[in-house]
């Protein structure tokens, strides 16, 4: 096991980092692990090479499980000598069931006879190699941990959420409501006070400028106004609500722009905590504990102005508990706010986990793990709960120390007015005792919402990062003018290109360059890890390829790291129009929930004619036709209404109805029967005679018609030439492939002849 970290080594979300065969061996690997007494293996070899298939075969089929029962799922017949039993299925029916001799003469209908040795796949690595395979350049060296941010939330990240709303205009608007509103009421504090001393002093008093009626006239006015200007908290709700709307939109648009190494080295839990938790909490707790910390600051202002306009003196015990409060603040939010970010983080791994399980829930079953999965489920989210308690009892600490302290102040501002021996006026003592009973009431409260108010921020901040995340860059070079229908013909050419996964990972592919005419079907093989996948990578965009100019001479330059499509420049092409210019058929099939005509047409481009029309070309006209809704029929998350074949043809319909000029086949029939097998070659062949054609494939038949075969090895090219071209060459990489099939190499030069 050469891989970095051994079986430690960070596979990715999904085994992403894994090539097929890769993720092949991992799962029988994780079979043969548990140590059961009966194993079922759903055609495992499909996804290897040759020289690796047999090895496993003998070695682990054959060897490691002689004495347990082993049902072997396969269209390989050429493993089929070794079997006790053998069963021939077709349509869900047993049609034949017996000995190998026995069933043997069925084979001539299920492939082309010669014990299907053409089945075999690409790559005919020696033994020297099969230590080599294991590697993968691409594979992180140790798990990206998620991001921890430190210390005190920072000004910038209050200005951006205000920022978000888009509408500076409005954010000052709200903020001067609110200032009039705390305005509005404190003068009607203070007015109380004024109109209290003047009953005491000119009551029944007949030459009194004022009146009763005019002191309850204007209070009444006082407190009207207050009302009115409560419209403040349902501007600032408004405010909120478009400012959670446009941080929502900007976390969406950086995770659907952000590089594919992102999504290679972090979990699908970690992006939905951000759209499902963090959203949450600014959609509903932020808006509540902001404009509670903002009526806290607004009164607290308006009492201390009142307090010391009642007794100048009051300013000192004041002052000694604004300090207290604010060390007592700081030292509580020190903690809390780590052990809020630490909450946060260590709440991922409960999403990613709980995704992981319900897609992989078929294995989980199938292994009896239901267990195992559940206590890390448990060992998640005690490591969470253990945070969320952590944040609770603090915050309880916080508001007992926050009660002595206003229960000291209290006593200090009523015994203030004997000690002193100040004048005593019942106004001015009723305003600073109930101004002071409403601070305290009002500290516990307000100060723990100030806290919370800096807790719930780390949602905005946690936003705010995946909103800025590296994008991918549109175009990589100065743009140049496309034409209409690029590309028209669809020749390719890599000039030295060399590519890496990481920033500082390893390239996987090495100063390639080759060319690729027009209308050509190219066929690519080589080791797992040679590089084969990374041609399409390349391709599309989806990794950073490394750009320059080197010099022969001193008036000679030469552009490298560079990928022409019909003689332009891929990286002046806009991201967009580039991945729209090539069709791609996957190993894995992709299928959206939705419709079957979501699925052929995303973007509602083509008629039902032409829909149908695709669909009959690949022999799915009546399948589709005899589902409920026709191509409105609903198709299950990843499709599993349908079988792996039907999932596959779906994918050849839609590049069908694409129309490109290039079309990418990546093992995509490695998974497949024989029969849809072939049937997907013969739709290529049909319908794709105008399109150059590059062809990843595991079985050696579905590239010996290709006009040329690209041999890739450790990111290098070693071979590229016509199939009879490269078998002649003695000793060669694909001749060494040819010859581990076993075939007959003048049979099949006479055949091309």
């Amino acid at each position: 096991m050469l891989w970095p970290n051994s079986d430690q080594t960070v596979v990715g979300e999904r085994g992403v980092s894994l090539s097929g065969g890769q993720k092949a061996r991992v799962n029988l690997a994780r079979a043969i692990y548990r140590r059961a007494d009966i194993y079922l293996l759903d055609d495992p070899l499909s996804a290897v090479d040759a020289h690796v298939g047999k090895h496993i075969y003998e070695e682990c089929i054959q060897g490691y499980l002689a004495e347990k029962i082993c049902v072997l799922v396969t269209h390989q017949l050429q493993y089929l000598s070794g079997m006790d039993r053998i069963m021939i299925m077709d349509k869900g029916e047993v049609q034949a069931s017996g000995s190998y001799d026995q069933v043997r003469h069925y084979f001539k209908d299920i492939a082309q006879a010669k014990n299907s040795e053409e089945d075999i796949a690409e790559e005919p690595i020696e033994s020297d190699h099969l230590l080599e395979e294991n590697g993968h350049g691409g594979l992180p060296k140790a798990k990206v941990e998620e991001n921890q941010n430190d210390g005190t939330i920072g000004f910038r990240v209050y200005k951006d959420f205000l920022k978000s709303v888009n509408n500076g205009l409005f954010v000052v608007l709200v903020g001067l409501l609110l200032v009039a509103w705390q305005t509005s009421s404190t003068g009607t504090d203070y007015f109380l006070k004024i109109w209290v001393n003047w009953e005491e002093k000119f009551s029944g008093t007949p030459d009194a400028t004022w009146t009763t009626d005019d002191h309850i006239l204007l209070y009444s006015g006082l407190i009207a106004l207050t009302l009115l200007l409560s419209v403040n908290s349902f501007a600032f709700f408004e405010m909120c609500l478009q400012a959670s709307l446009n941080l929502h939109a900007s976390l969406y648009r950086g995770i659907s722009r952000a590089t594919m190494f992102f999504f290679n080295t972090n979990s699908s839990g970690r992006v939905i905590n951000r759209f499902s938790k963090d959203i949450g909490l600014i959609d509903a707790s932020l808006p509540v504990v902001m404009i509670d910390s903002l009526y806290f600051f607004l009164e607290l202002a308006g009492i201390i102005v009142i307090v010391a306009l009642a007794n100048y003196w009051l300013l000192v015990p004041t002052a000694i508990m604004a300090a207290l409060f604010y060390a007592l603040r700081y030292i509580f939010l020190e903690t809390a706010r780590n052990v809020k970010r630490v909450e946060a983080i260590t709440r991922s791994p409960i999403f990613a986990h709980t995704n992981a399980t319900v897609e992989g829930l078929t294995t989980v079953r199938a292994f009896n793990a239901q267990r195992q999965m559940l206590e890390l489920f448990d060992a998640h989210q005690d490591l969470n709960s253990s945070a969320s308690f952590l944040f609770g009892a603090i915050t309880r600490g916080f508001a007992f120390w926050l009660d002595l302290i206003c229960a000291l102040y209290i006593a200090a501002v009523v015994f203030s007015f004997p000690v002193l021996g100040t004048e005593i006026v019942s106004g001015n003592v009723g305003l600073a005792i109930t101004q002071v009973l409403n601070l305290i009431g009002m500290c516990n409260w307000g100060l723990r919402q100030t806290a919370e108010l800096e807790n719930q921020m780390t949602s905005v901040e946690r936003v705010l990062e995946y909103s800025r995340l590296e994008e991918e860059k549109d175009t990589t070079k100065p743009v140049v003018e496309i034409p209409k229908n690029w590309p028209t013909m669809g020749g390719i050419e890599f000039r030295s290109v060399t590519l890496r996964y990481g920033p500082h990972a390893e390239p996987v592919l090495k100063d390639l360059s080759f060319t690729i005419r027009a209308k050509e079907r190219i066929g690519i093989v080589g080791r797992t890890g040679a590089g084969k996948s990374s041609i399409i990578q390349a391709l599309f965009r989806l990794a950073p390829i490394d750009c320059g100019v080197s010099s022969k001479d001193d008036t000679t330059t030469t552009e490298v790291g560079t990928i022409r499509i019909d003689g332009i420049d891929t990286g002046s092409v806009p991201l967009r129009h580039l991945r729209a210019a090539i069709s791609i058929i996957p190993q894995e099939p992709v299928i959206f929930s939705g419709s079957v005509r979501s699925n052929l047409d995303p973007f509602g481009a083509g008629d039902d004619g032409r829909l149908w029309a695709a669909l009959e070309q690949v022999n799915l006209k009546d399948v589709v036709a005899n589902c409920v809704g026709g191509l409105d029929a609903k198709m299950v998350e990843g499709g599993a209404n349908f079988s792996v074949g039907q999932r596959q043809l779906i994918c050849l319909a839609r590049a069908i109805l694409r129309d490109s000029r290039i079309l990418i086949l990546d093992e995509a029939t490695a998974s497949v029967d024989p029969e849809t097998d072939r049937l997907i070659q013969s739709t290529i062949r049909n319908q794709f005679r105008e399109c150059t054609i590059l062809t990843i494939a595991h079985r050696l038949h579905t590239i010996m018609d290709s006009d040329r075969v690209l041999v890739m090895d450790a990111g290098r090219l070693v071979e590229f030439d016509s199939p009879s071209n490269l078998l002649r060459l003695p000793g060669g990489y694909f001749r060494k492939l040819f010859d581990e099939t076993g075939m007959d190499i003048n049979e099949y030069l006479a055949a091309g002849s």
